[in-house]
């Protein structure tokens, strides 16, 4: 069966999506001695502690991790909805993950802001700026790719390239949500473990 240019579209742009972490993985890569840096960062005393103190993540960010993570969720029923031949439920499904998707989305543009008035000038505000520009543009193209997505369900697909968006739809959620939440903890949680903050 031919691929129709609805399916070369959707998989181009996921493709683009997916390279949207690719400035943050080399950034990690290319790093010398991060954790090393990170370590140092979090062992300062005194006055020098408080001055060089990083931007601390409200429950903002975990209630984020969580929309998106439910997102996810409701893909994976959505998906299996359609594949039992129910998709009139798989929409409903995938209502529910844009909406969901879109109030992570608001609770990352509050925490993102509040970070950037915080003064810089710790690599793990850096980590936080790379990991939240790139969620949100992540997050933002696949709300995006979803929408458009479930307009063209029925405008010429088939049942086998419907499926196959599915399964990128949800593999990019998921990709985007589980790198971001690492980024997180090795920004926030590994440090404080290693030097016993």
């Amino acid at each position: 069966m031919k691929a129709s240019p609805f399916l070369w579209g959707f998989l181009i742009v996921q493709a683009a999506a997916l390279g949207l972490w690719a400035p943050v993985l080399l950034s990690l890569v290319s790093s010398d001695d991060l954790l090393s840096t990170t370590i140092q960062i979090w062992s300062r005393s005194g006055e020098a502690e408080e001055a060089a103190r990083p931007f601390r993540p409200s429950g903002g960010l975990l209630t984020a991790t969580l929309f998106s993570l439910g997102s996810c969720a409701a893909l994976f029923v959505g998906r299996n909805d359609f594949r039992a031949g129910m998709p009139g439920r798989s929409l409903i499904y995938l209502a529910i993950a844009l909406v969901t998707g879109a109030a992570g989305i608001a609770f990352i543009a509050a925490e993102w802001t509040r970070a950037v008035m915080f003064p810089a000038g710790s690599l793990n505000v850096a980590i936080l700026y790379m990991a939240t520009r790139t969620w949100m543009m992540q997050v933002f193209l696949a709300y995006l790719i979803l929408l458009i997505y479930a307009a063209l369900v029925g405008l010429g697909l088939s049942t086998r390239e419907r499926s196959l968006g599915w399964e990128f739809a949800v593999a990019n959620w998921w990709i985007c949500s589980g790198v971001w939440v690492a980024l997180y903890a090795f920004a926030y949680l590994i440090p404080p473990m290693l030097t016993g903050i």
